[in-house]
């Protein structure tokens, strides 16, 4: 659940520390330069926030929705100008702070668990429930293969109904053999020790960088 932001100040250091894309972070900041402590919304033109942040309408458009979805904004109707008045928004606190005592950087609360915010809520359940999710989306995330909403459902639907471990296995095996898609482990054993175990234990960044090493060793032995 989302609350109305105490301040302009708290809910912009919320930003900063989101998952949010830099294209929305810095549409998120102009709208931030049209309030101030007695207004907590804003509504500039889709136009002007493109022209001040040297992006297209288009993008502009399409990034809005996003941020509201992720829970930042809220539309709340339309100013006396036509354009669409967004109020903003922060993730519910325990304890929220008063109004008029903005939280520093270092005071301010994590930001709130990662969501996809194009997936359903109960996509989302799904996802919490599997084994090594996070750190597949890090290693996508690493290796800089952004994963879009269609090919989280196809890979969510893949592991949904397995074990655990099945789910852990499976993303061990792409993730040790570098690859960008799930698939059935592969149950080889031609006498050599495939080191599973040991890879395991390796962050996904370390097992990017065993596997590599291991194709280039193949590579040597074959001659290539």
């Amino acid at each position: 659940m989302r609350h109305p932001a105490n301040n302009a100040t708290t809910w912009l250091n919320y930003i900063w520390q989101s998952d949010l894309s830099p294209t929305q972070k810095l549409i998120c900041c102009c709208l931030r330069k049209y309030m101030n402590a007695e207004r907590e919304m804003a509504w500039p033109s889709k136009e002007t926030i493109a022209r001040e942040c040297g992006l297209t309408s288009r993008c502009v458009r399409k990034n809005l929705p996003i941020i509201c979805e992720a829970g930042y904004l809220i539309a709340n109707g339309e100013s006396k100008y036509g354009t669409t008045r967004y109020e903003i928004l922060t993730p519910e606190l325990d304890s929220p702070p008063e109004r008029g005592s903005p939280l520093t950087l270092n005071e301010v609360p994590p930001p709130p668990e990662r969501r996809s915010p194009e997936l359903n809520n109960e996509l989302n359940n799904v996802i919490k429930q599997i084994k090594g999710w996070d750190e597949w989306v890090s290693y996508r995330r690493e290796i800089k293969k952004k994963m879009t909403p269609a090919t989280i459902k196809k890979q969510v639907k893949f592991l949904s109904g397995r074990t655990p471990e099945e789910q852990q296995a499976i993303i061990d095996q792409s993730i040790t053999n570098g690859w960008t898609g799930l698939f059935e482990v592969k149950h080889e054993n031609n006498g050599r020790d495939n080191g599973d175990a040991r890879r395991q234990r390796l962050s996904a960044a370390e097992r990017v960088k065993v596997a590599a090493e291991e194709r280039e060793r193949e590579r040597q032995r074959r001659g290539v």
